[in-house]
């Protein structure tokens, strides 16, 4: 009876580019990840801007009409996204064209409502599913807050309720912050990172161990695989506002061909200090002597008698404001990407003393007779 009807054109409710029913076995066997069987937003996809993506991976906006997808992945609030700010507007379009009643009406509810995670909660809280009238074709969906199990759409038509169609909403995990510290000095994520270097000592300067530290969310529905890839380079000579370190290190640092380059190309297993080991570990002593015409004995015998006023000297002749490093930072993840970079720059040196002059105390001058 139920196919004499379809035949006979009541309606179908067609969800996309195709009838969900088929594929999902009356709407109920349904793979974590969609219909494609893997992650529906594809490696490389940035949904930094939109946090929102359908099962092809395909970044979704506010102010367009979607026909139902498939499938949804928000990888951010809607209220965090630069461009689905205002909601991902959907539609679920009645077949045939001439059918008598198109009205259409929607619900929503997690796919588990016993699980661990969303036993006691309310769907509403999480998902906000606003049609645009009473039996309208149209719904408009917003992400209120991270959720930890899928949420099911359902648009069903009101003339035929057993004919329905589904969309499942999931969450990803992802990358919520990220930070770069050398020991104590934070990386300015937005502009240069200004150190002072203690000339002066080779203990006592500020820096450490560097770490990379990123917050990662903690309640979602699909889990991701995040990697991390940290880079401190140098390609900047001084004649263009940067110091170039040694091409004689690089085979631990990664030198440029024909030129004097290097790169911390693994800087997480590093430490950098921001006193006299700066240059004795990343070559600067080298560098300068072979700038200087001198042999690196001759150099270093100069830089053991004469370091501090040498250092104080260079740095107030020439590499002040210098770019010391300059540092990418690139977490990725499935659904999106966080990416930060700084030059850390020589603003200023410590541990020094400096004579401005002598005066004399014309009352304690004793002349010699005569």
């Amino acid at each position: 009876m139920k196919a004499r009807h379809l035949v006979a054109g009541i309606s179908i409710l067609v969800l996309g580019f195709f009838c969900a029913a088929a594929n999902t076995n009356g709407f109920t066997n349904w793979n974590k990840y969609g219909w494609l069987g893997k992650p529906p937003a594809q490696a490389g996809t940035d949904l930094n801007n939109s946090g929102v993506a359908d099962e092809q991976g395909n970044e979704l906006e506010s102010g367009k009409v979607y026909e139902m997808p498939k499938a949804m992945v928000y990888s951010l609030l809607s209220a965090e996204s630069e461009t689905a700010g205002k909601g991902i507007t959907i539609r679920a379009t009645v077949q045939p064209a001439l059918a008598a009643d198109k009205r259409v009406d929607y619900a929503m509810e997690f796919e588990n409502a016993n699980s661990t995670w969303a036993r006691g909660k309310e769907v509403t809280d999480y998902l906000k599913l606003t049609q645009a009238a009473d039996g309208s074709s149209q719904a408009q969906v917003v992400c209120s807050k991270a959720f930890g199990e899928p949420i099911i759409i359902t648009a069903a038509s009101r003339a035929n309720p057993e004919i329905t169609a589904t969309c499942k909403v999931d969450y990803a995990q992802h990358v919520e912050s990220v930070e770069l510290y050398i020991g104590d000095v934070l990386l300015n994520p937005n502009g240069d990172t200004n150190v002072t270097v203690n000339i002066g000592s080779a203990t006592a300067g500020r820096g450490g161990k560097i770490r990379l530290v990123k917050k990662v969310s903690e309640t979602y529905t699909l889990a991701d695989s995040i990697t991390e890839n940290v880079v401190f380079s140098n390609d900047i000579t001084r004649e263009n506002g940067g110091i170039a370190w040694s091409s004689s290190y690089g085979g631990k640092y990664g030198a440029g061909e024909g030129r004097t380059y290097s790169a911390l190309y693994d800087p997480l297993s590093e430490e950098m200090y921001f006193d006299l080991r700066l240059f004795s570990d990343y070559g600067f002593r080298d560098y300068d002597a072979r700038r200087q015409g001198t042999n690196y004995q001759e150099e270093s015998e100069y830089w053991a008698e004469q370091t501090t006023e040498w250092i104080k000297n260079l740095y107030e002749t020439e590499t002040k404001g210098a770019i010391i490093w300059q540092v990418s930072v690139n977490v990725t993840g499935t659904y999106g990407t966080h990416y930060i970079e700084s030059d850390i720059v020589w603003a200023g040196i410590s541990g020094y003393d400096s004579v401005t002059g002598i005066e004399l105390d014309k009352d304690h001058v004793i002349l010699p007779n005569g």
